[in-house]
């Protein structure tokens, strides 16, 4: 009885450092020793974060950062970034626009001094305001300054560009423009009159689209001026087919989504990036055993395994290209914390509803004064085969798609690059 009454005490106390520090306890414990920190400096990076990042550029062939889009913080990092990118390998870069905007990239980049200043015409000129005031440029992803920046960065080194993805939703003027830029001043002046008239009727989708009266991709497919156009100008001048390919492209990738048919939006759409990758690389002759590539895209697009859109994606397609060569892919996340508003700081984590509440266990770690690296993978072992951890879905997942995820410090907008 003696024995039995020790053995118990023994036991309960043994088990009460485990009752103290519970599963969400040993979450935090074991993530705070894979904590990194930086700071961007006259575009350098520099802490042990940095000398975290610059290893993984070395050590893989692809490099991947999945970020949230309209961060300012984001496009800082990648300009610092490109240049040690550069000196480990890198030349091609992907990002997140269709194959025919991105050759209008390319045009400007050209002149890497004068990108800034093409970009604000570009943006100014083709600038949509809809009826909440929101403004939108025709390529998505570089309306700020910031953006221009990182471009610049990669044109002065010489970067090829790959745009992989649908067009955007307000390219459509801007890629007719090319087209009729293309055709030769006799068929300007046949085509002329019939190039005005569509992109007033584009004009007017977009309003249309934009009060819930009529869905954009329904009234161009619709239109018998436009595909006449489109039809037209391809004739005139065969250069013109990929731009009105892919603008037939995206017009039936938004159509689903326009339809409700979500799952063959998300699909198609990733199954032409992929087409758009496979491209790419054959044109550049990448050598898929041994060069490198980076790709900046939405976190969902560039997550190892199966995506939240239930599909397997870009990220995934480069992780086993990778394996399959012996080689190695980093895959990065981006989560926000501190972000200005109103002229006052804000924490996500403040509002416990909030989306950004769900990565608390994640988020919990952000300096507001520097950037926050947190490696996930000394982790993944107690995750999915101990089994150490209660995790939410959201976390599970974030752990499975993910190596590293990176968390700006304070940041807030971008600095337009347009007049408005």
């Amino acid at each position: 009885m003696k024995s039995l009454k020790t053995t118990y005490l023994l036991f309960t106390f043994f088990l009460i450092p485990f009752l103290i520090f519970s599963q969400d306890s040993l979450l935090r414990l074991d993530l705070s020793k894979h904590i990194y920190h930086f700071e961007i400096k006259d575009n350098k990076i520099v802490g042990d974060g940095a000398e975290l990042l610059k290893k993984e550029i070395q050590s893989n062939q692809y490099f991947l950062m999945g970020e949230y889009h309209g961060s300012p913080g984001i496009s800082n990092l990648t300009q610092a970034l490109i240049p040690i990118m550069h000196d480990a390998g890198y030349r091609n870069f992907g990002i997140e626009v269709g194959p025919s905007s991105v050759e209008i990239l390319k045009e400007f980049s050209q002149n890497p001094s004068k990108i800034k200043e093409q970009l604000h015409a570009f943006n100014t000129q083709y600038l949509i305001t809809e009826s909440d005031g929101y403004k939108s440029t025709s390529i998505p992803f570089f309306d700020n300054i910031e953006d221009a920046a990182f471009l610049e960065e990669a044109a002065n080194k010489g970067w090829n560009l790959i745009g992989l993805d649908q067009e955007y939703y307000f390219s459509f003027i801007p890629l007719l423009d090319r087209m009729f830029q293309e055709l030769s001043k006799k068929d300007q002046a046949t085509l002329g009159q019939l190039h005005q008239e569509v992109k007033d009727s584009i004009l007017h989708f977009y309003k249309l689209d934009d009060l819930d009266k009529r869905p954009m991709m329904y009234s161009l497919k619709n239109s018998k001026p436009f595909q006449s156009f489109l039809q037209k100008a391809t004739a005139a001048n065969n250069k013109n087919k990929a731009i009105e390919t892919a603008i037939q492209k995206t017009i039936q990738i938004y159509g689903y989504n326009e339809d409700r048919k979500y799952y063959d939006c998300n699909r198609t759409r990733i199954e032409y990036m992929k087409e758009n990758l496979k491209k790419s690389f054959d044109a550049c002759n990448f050598n898929l055993s041994k060069d490198k590539f980076f790709l900046k895209m939405g976190g969902v697009h560039t997550a190892k395994g199966m995506s939240w859109l239930s599909l397997y994606e870009l990220g995934n397609t480069l992780s086993e290209l990778a394996a399959f060569h012996q080689n190695n892919s980093i895959h990065i996340t981006f989560h926000s914390r501190y972000y200005m508003e109103d002229g006052k700081v804000t924490d996500t984590l403040a509002d416990t509803k909030s989306y950004g509440s769900r990565y608390r266990d994640i988020t919990q770690f952000a300096d507001k004064d520097q950037w926050t690296i947190i490696d996930l993978r000394p982790l993944k072992e107690k995750v999915f085969y101990s089994k150490r951890y209660k995790l939410s879905d959201i976390i599970k997942k974030t752990f499975a798609q993910h190596d590293l995820i990176l968390i700006p410090k304070l940041e807030g907008e971008g600095t337009p690059n347009y007049k408005k």
